[in-house]
């Protein structure tokens, strides 16, 4: 069966390329072209982020250490002298004779990036990083606003329910910023274990997105997880809640580098209607009829937004609108029954 027009039409709507692609020769024996991290780690390679091994291996699939990531987080934002200037370590397990003490310090000292005495006397510098352990520490490095768009306190995947967790804010931007991916368990894996790939990935996300060259994949992982709300919203209720509110985080991440653009403001609006669908049909389930009519009708009012901002949401607007109008007549025909058979 052919895809229905106004998928086809989403699919047009989103094909846009904004930046031209660039490839280097591969500078580690074991990470070639074919690497899906290939780009991500020749790029901080050019950079001179990341080092390789004297054999001219990367080794993508060796695991981080915490030592490991902090050089990796703080070295690039730090001068020599300044990483020469310590002398006394604040760990008991950090002495100051180990390469990766001055980093560790300022890290703690300078940059906040780390917690020290009297919260805690030990680094851990052998132990895996993990990915919240990362995120956490790249981003207050580089002064990320994980604060922006705190109004957004939604589970985000069904491993990431709670939005008063630490980690949340964090999780949060990365979203914002397409920093994360969703895995093929729907899950982002808060907890895993880095690798070196890993690592690279996701600072070459983030220095993209500071240099606002994130904007196509944000859009395109919005049309994604607006996809998903609509292939899940009649049978996993609980994953098209997850992808609309991803959906919405990353409208407002390229909306955010971009906010006088048509489409970006219209994609925002679309990604809010669809949260809106996603809402609809949760409390249609809890028999709120009320409530259903209400959310329909602001989910039908955010698709005619979206296509008076731009034409290329007519087709998905309008599918949205059907949607919408369903839910509206449904609500309504169930609030006359009921008022019926009260007055009966």
């Amino acid at each position: 069966m052919p895809p229905p027009a106004w998928l086809k039409a989403l699919t047009i709507t989103f094909m846009i390329s904004i930046f031209p692609a660039t490839t280097h020769a591969a500078a580690f024996s074991d990470v070639p072209e074919r690497h899906p991290s290939f780009t991500a780690i020749d790029d901080l390679r050019i950079r001179g982020i990341i080092h390789g091994y004297p054999n001219g291996t990367y080794k993508p699939s060796n695991p981080v250490n915490r030592a490991e990531a902090l050089k990796l987080i703080v070295a690039p934002i730090s001068f020599d002298e300044h990483i020469a200037s310590f002398e006394q370590s604040s760990y008991e397990d950090v002495p100051n004779t180990v390469w990766f003490f001055p980093y560790v310090e300022r890290a703690f000292q300078i940059f906040g990036i780390i917690d020290g005495p009297p919260k805690t006397e030990k680094f851990y510098p052998e132990r895996t990083v993990n990915h919240v352990e990362f995120l956490k520490m790249l981003l207050i490095a580089h002064g990320a606003s994980t604060n922006d768009f705190d109004n957004v306190k939604l589970p985000l995947s069904n491993d990431v329910i709670n939005p008063d967790g630490w980690y949340y804010k964090y999780l949060r931007f990365g979203i914002t910023a397409s920093m994360l991916k969703i895995d093929e368990e729907f899950k982002l894996d808060p907890g895993k274990e880095l690798t070196r790939a890993d690592v690279a990935e996701i600072i070459y996300a983030l220095l993209q997105y500071k240099e606002n060259e994130r904007t196509q994949i944000l859009i395109d992982r919005t049309e994604v997880e607006m996809l998903n709300v609509l292939q899940n919203i009649n049978k996993d209720l609980e994953e098209a809640l997850y992808s609309s509110a991803r959906a919405m985080l990353m409208a407002y991440g390229a909306h955010r580098n971009r906010p006088d653009d048509p489409l970006l403001k219209g994609l925002v609006k679309m990604s809010e209607g669809f949260r809106s669908l996603v809402v609809a049909e949760e409390e249609e389930r809890a028999g709120e009829w009320e409530q259903v009519e209400s959310s329909a009708q602001n989910a039908w009012n955010l698709a005619e937004e979206a296509e008076e901002l731009h034409s290329n949401f007519r087709s998905i607007a309008g599918e949205l609108r059907r949607l919408a109008r369903e839910k509206v007549m449904r609500a309504r025909d169930t609030q006359s029954s009921v008022s019926n058979v009260e007055a009966e």
